[in-house]
């Protein structure tokens, strides 16, 4: 059963973590013989980063840590995408895909916005990894023995984001934590780094949403939304918006398992 929140295990996780086609014709022929295609991962919104420091815990792609992203993005740019990283929230109305990471307290009406704006107007898909861990630097009394280094912390604890029901088109659903045995999607299937603390859709939205991953319990771990959240304002089939609602798929915590990387992977190329 699954239950609104969830604390981690006592002992401590500690790891080194470790788009732009054009619509429609272009991207297509482009596609078809072999080019690249543009990945655009915007790190976060609101994350609060000081100075240029990437290797500092947050949930962004620049990020080494357990519950950052950039495991993904080099996985991606190693699969022979182009990435560009942005800080900038002018980022959003680039052409291509756009991944967003908003961190746990983000700013519901700032992410809905992007998400819709760039369906309404073409600019390309939009990739939402949602949050869930509580983190904080690894402290100081630990850093000696667990040999930490910089942009490593210590995952104390899991919540949903409260702000996930106020999202445009996430009203009427619910997330949840709790046990899971496992996933399967996108014909694939394996298993999560903690089995006890996966954060899964419990229930549907009123806006349909297509499952792309369930878990072990049939609860919805990343899905395709509704083609009906956006209008057709450009002259054909809205861009697709993907939402993953287990993070542990696509952060460096995911990303050590190779599994978990090809069903990344496969997410990344779905949207696109």
């Amino acid at each position: 059963n699954r239950v609104a929140t969830g604390r981690s295990q006592d002992e401590p996780r500690l790891m080194r973590g470790v788009g732009n086609p054009f619509r429609p014709g272009v991207v297509l022929a482009v596609l078809a013989v072999g080019a690249l295609a543009f990945l655009l991962m915007l790190y976060s919104i609101g994350q609060g980063w000081t100075g240029d420091e990437e290797r500092n815990g947050g949930e962004h792609a620049g990020s080494t840590s357990l519950n950052g992203f950039a495991a993904l993005a080099g996985l991606v740019e190693d699969s022979g995408y182009q990435i560009e990283l942005s800080r900038s929230r002018a980022s959003h109305d680039d052409y291509g895909l756009l991944v967003l990471t908003p961190p746990l307290f983000g700013d519901p009406a700032e992410l809905t916005a992007i998400i819709e704006d760039r369906r309404e107007n073409g600019y390309g898909p939009t990739l939402v990894i949602l949050p869930k861990w509580v983190a904080m630097p690894v402290p100081e009394a630990m850093q000696e023995e667990a040999e930490a280094e910089d942009g490593w912390v210590y995952l104390m604890d899991v919540n949903s984001p409260f702000w996930f029901n106020q999202l445009g088109f996430a009203e009427g659903g619910e997330l949840a934590i709790g046990a899971t045995k496992g996933w399967n999607g996108l014909g694939m299937s394996g298993a999560l780094p903690d089995t006890a603390q996966v954060q899964a859709l419990a229930k549907q939205p009123s806006l349909e949403m297509f499952p792309l991953v369930l878990d072990s319990e049939g609860d919805v771990l990343a899905a395709e939304v509704s083609a009906a959240y956006a209008g057709d304002e450009y002259g054909g089939e809205p861009w697709p918006t993907l939402v993953v609602f287990e993070p542990d798929l696509m952060n460096n915590y995911g990303m050590a398992d190779e599994d978990r990387a090809r069903l990344a992977l496969s997410l990344i190329e779905t949207s696109l």
